[in-house]
């Protein structure tokens, strides 16, 4: 059976919708970690249900601002059995913002990261590339344009079955020429699984670009090449059969809100809630950002001062070294990460051979 991401069960209070919130991202987690797909979309839900709330709590003010009488009183305003059930806006927003905290942190740091190789990579033909569209999905025209954002056939991972909830990287080269759709998360990109051979037609396994995802292939051969395994790619021009550069090159989509969108949306959430979040917000605040190192390959590591940055250094044109630096992660939860890893060890004891 399945289960509709409008099925899950939220909570009433405070309390219960941060549990069940955060738990639910966490076996999302669990499952990405072993390779299968959940049943729920919970970064999906969490956005919209964030959306509806603030929605609801504007247009709750705006009642009782308005049925105030001459005095300055509230005038009563007579509600149904259903309406008295509802949990209010503002206590659900104060149960999902460490969740919705956490995501939008996660999709800033795929953003930053992205721009940092957008910048290195636009100019250099012969290895991999990252380009960024501002515009959305839903803001795209419906006619033309192959996704439907509101869909979940394609918004899973390619590799690890992941939710692609609002940020995803997408294959220039299997769109170009396959006319498919390769989608995969952030992080699988970080980590350069796209660098392999994924068969896409339905009956030829053949390791060409125009038929299958190639993103494994190291040559620079173009016209005339040796291999004769394939002709000149229109894209590229480069060997088809060998030296394919297309399927390295991917580009950051927004699924339905843009950076921009998705920052005002934390701000006015934050804006509602203030500083009334409990402890136990605190602690699923510090818990969930616990999970960012693993989102990024072994050269990104936790400095002192909480920053996300490149170790390993590239290396310029002019032979300078850079490194790509991504956004600040809180530092209650840098602290909560580096608590748990800091271990007393009991000292060994050599033995003389």
């Amino acid at each position: 059976f399945s289960v509709a991401w409008d099925w899950m069960f939220k909570g009433f209070t405070e309390d219960g919708i941060n549990k069940e919130v955060s738990s639910t991202i966490e076996c999302a987690r669990l499952n990405r970690e072993h390779h299968l797909q959940s049943l729920a979309i919970p970064e999906t839900s969490l956005l919209f249900l964030a959306k509806e709330s603030i929605a609801k709590h504007q247009l709750e003010t705006k009642i009782r601002a308005s049925t105030k009488s001459l005095f300055g009183m509230e005038i009563p305003q007579r509600q149904s059995i259903n309406e008295r059930c509802k949990t209010p806006a503002d206590v659900v927003l104060r149960g999902i913002l460490p969740s919705l905290q956490y995501v939008v942190h996660r999709h800033n740091s795929a953003e930053k990261f992205s721009e940092a190789w957008e910048e290195k990579t636009k100019d250099v033909k012969n290895s991999w590339r990252v380009s960024i569209d501002p515009k959305p999905n839903t803001w795209q025209d419906p006619g033309s344009f192959a996704l439907d954002p509101y869909g979940s056939g394609d918004f899973f991972c390619k590799f690890c079955a992941e939710e692609l909830s609002n940020v995803y990287m997408h294959c220039d080269g299997c769109e170009k020429l396959l006319d498919k759709d390769f989608n995969i998360c952030s992080t699988c990109h970080m980590n350069g699984k796209y660098k392999a051979f994924v068969q896409m037609h339905p009956f030829n396994p053949k390791s060409q670009s125009i038929l299958n995802h190639t993103g494994h292939k190291t040559l620079l051969r173009q016209a005339r090449c040796p291999c004769k395994n394939g002709k000149e790619c229109g894209y590229c021009s480069y060997c088809t059969g060998c030296s394919c550069r297309c399927h390295q090159w991917f580009t950051l989509h927004y699924r339905f809100m843009n950076s921009k969108e998705e920052g005002l949306l934390l701000q006015q959430a934050e804006s509602i809630v203030g500083s009334e979040i409990g402890p136990k917000g605190l602690e699923t605040k510090a818990r969930l950002f616990s999970l960012m190192p693993g989102d990024l390959p072994q050269e990104f590591m936790l400095n002192n001062n909480g920053i996300c940055q490149v170790i390993g250094e590239a290396r310029s044109e002019d032979g300078n070294n850079e490194s790509v630096v991504l956004p600040q992660i809180p530092t209650e939860a840098c602290q909560a990460e580096e608590g748990t890893k800091k271990k007393r060890k009991r000292p060994g004891i050599k033995k003389d051979k």
